[in-house]
């Protein structure tokens, strides 16, 4: 399993060894190929911290950019306001 290709292009964060020890690096290298998350300015993913509510919001809009979701969950409101 895992990302086919190269990811040497993905930034390096100085917390990355607590994915790995957790068992997580793909689901993160994902989302950082995708765009979802990108890490803190200090260089950190912080995978042990608590979402705020903004970062959850985020994370959420950047998930329904990356695969092109805003159609699917428009017809999905609509239903929900009949």
């Amino acid at each position: 399993g895992g990302i086919v290709g190269p990811l040497e292009h993905l930034p390096r964060f100085t917390d990355w060894r607590q994915v790995e020890e957790k068992g997580l690096p793909e689901p993160w290298e994902l989302m950082l190929a995708c765009g979802i998350v990108s890490g803190y300015p200090d260089g950190t993913l912080r995978p042990e911290a608590p979402l705020t509510r903004a970062e959850a919001t985020c994370l959420l809009k950047a998930w329904i950019d990356a695969y092109n979701l805003q159609n699917e969950l428009s017809t999905f409101a609509l239903c929900i306001d009949l």
